[in-house]
């Protein structure tokens, strides 16, 4: 035994005979109970308590002591290894510690300055984060890329990452082309046929197609048949009547119709009436007259019209003017006179007599003087 250890247990048998309570022949009357355990060692005295409390006191008479304390050397109380931390993901390790129970007095053994620790490797399992959001859809395919990243990689055998990368369905929506012609205007319906197709077809729940087919409106043009004449060529006027129909009807603003009726000129032949007849023969020509009247002038180019006169001879007598005096009354006592013609003989008529001839008369010297006719 160490001189310290002796020391201390001479101090405690001292203490406990200093405590010992004198009994005297009433002190059964006071009654206590059972010791307690020894407190834990204090760390600044050194010491340990324990105490009992009174069960059943006597007026009068006390009771003994209640409590004791003794010395006491408390070394270092280590617990147990603890139970094994979790494992740690980023290192792949996990430890055991050990904990100080009981700390030790100042003369006990003291507590190590580092505790204990055991570290082994742990397996971790390889973590992984939320998949992306899906990338580009491949309307071919109507499947789209996702990608998720190692948040924690597998370390000491633990389960080993999934695979990063996956196709996904993803929604293709219908894709149709332009539309197109696929035929004329109708004409009765005033409506164009046109069609479209699928570029890209839906998939996977996208937005189906609309129609592929339609008829839009469209400018329908009139129409008309050719000119017909619609009456007779007016020798009046100079113009036909003529006509057409329509035979498809404009539509949606298409072309409108023109005049369904129009008069354009005609051809009009000259035409004349009946002839007169002849007249009376005229002495001067040789020849009777005859006409006729216009009773459609020509238009247009029209066939000229005909002569609207025509003659025939006639015989003509010729005649003549009567006689007078040419001169005055000769020595001879003759006097000349004449006569002129005022109808020449036409066409075998009967020719003209003498146009002079002289008269007897008396001469009287230039002075006054009597004519004598004579007949020549």
């Amino acid at each position: 035994m160490s001189f310290s250890q002796l020391t201390l247990t001479l101090l405690a048998v001292c203490l406990s005979l200093s405590f010992t309570p004198i009994l005297t022949a009433q002190a059964s009357a006071c009654t206590v109970t059972d010791w307690s355990e020894w407190s834990a060692c204090d760390y600044y005295t050194e010491t340990q308590l324990r105490t009992r409390t009174i069960d059943d006191p006597q007026a009068g008479f006390p009771c003994s002591t209640q409590s004791q304390t003794q010395p006491c050397i408390q070394n270092c109380v280590l617990s147990n290894w603890t139970a094994t931390s979790p494992c740690n993901k980023q290192t792949g390790l996990q430890n055991q510690a050990r904990t100080v129970v009981t700390r030790s007095t100042p003369h006990g053994k003291a507590c190590p300055r580092t505790l204990p620790t055991r570290i082994g490797t742990c397996p971790v399992a390889c973590e992984v984060s939320e998949w992306s959001a899906s990338q580009t859809c491949e309307s071919t395919t109507g499947l789209a890329v996702q990608t998720r990243s190692v948040t924690v990689p597998a370390l000491n055998g633990g389960e080993v990452c999934p695979s990063l990368t996956q196709q996904v369905n993803c929604p293709v929506s219908c894709v149709l082309g332009e539309w197109s012609n696929t035929g004329s205007c109708n004409a009765q319906t005033g409506l164009l046929d046109q069609s479209r197709a699928v570029i890209t077809a839906p998939l996977n729940g996208g937005s189906p197609c609309d129609a592929l087919t339609q008829s839009i409106p469209c400018a329908v043009d009139c129409v008309m048949s050719d000119w017909v004449n619609a009456g007779s060529c007016n020798a009046r006027t100079g113009l036909r009547p003529q006509s057409r129909t329509i035979t498809t009807s404009p539509l949606n603003s298409g072309a409108v119709c023109g005049t369904l009726t129009q008069t354009i000129p005609c051809a009009v032949d000259c035409q004349v009436g009946a002839w007169t007849p002849h007249g009376s023969c005229v002495k001067a020509t040789g020849l009777r007259i005859r006409t006729r009247a216009i009773t459609v002038n020509p238009l247009n180019g029209g066939a000229s019209c005909p002569d609207t006169s025509d003659s025939q001879l006639c015989r003509v007598d010729c005649e003549v003017s009567d006689w007078r005096y040419s001169g005055e009354c000769t020595r001879l006592f003759l006097r000349p006179r004449v006569r002129t013609i005022i109808y020449s003989p036409l066409n075998g008529g009967t020719e003209c007599p003498s146009l002079t001839s002289n008269v007897f008369c008396i001469y009287q010297g230039g002075h006054g003087r009597r004519l004598l006719k004579i007949r020549s």
